[in-house]
């Protein structure tokens, strides 16, 4: 289980996905990347699934797992929270939890890295 409150002190990267949107197949191996510049802005990335009823089957094409955490979004709660009415989309949230950043569609590692480093910026 995931709670985004437990992170808060530190920026997290939310990428709500979906199975039935083919999309989370090439957004995986960007967020990977991303996962990579963790220590270095010290963020977390956290990928939610928003229908999650083929988690396993997720699981099973990820032999190494996912470096960041893979949750489900049971009865959509976080989803609607956070406004999120189509997938993919991306939040930044700051330390506080406040969203920073929002992109429909995964916008690429650059738009996110921008917002992780200004808010790292003193």
């Amino acid at each position: 289980m995931v709670r985004l409150s437990d992170l808060r002190g530190r920026a997290v990267v939310v990428n709500f996905w979906a199975f039935w949107c083919d999309t989370w197949k090439a957004e995986m191996p960007h967020l990977r990347r991303l996962a990579e510049h963790r220590r270095e802005l010290g963020f977390e990335i956290v990928a939610v699934s928003v229908d999650g009823t083929r988690i396993r089957t997720y699981r099973a094409g990820e032999p190494r797992g996912a470096p960041f955490a893979v949750a489900l979004d049971h009865g959509g709660n976080v989803s609607r929270a956070y406004g999120v009415t189509r997938v993919p989309t991306v939040l930044v949230l700051d330390a506080r939890g406040r969203v920073r950043y929002r992109a429909s569609g995964y916008p690429g590692n650059q738009p996110i890295l921008t917002a992780l480093r200004r808010l790292s910026a003193p």
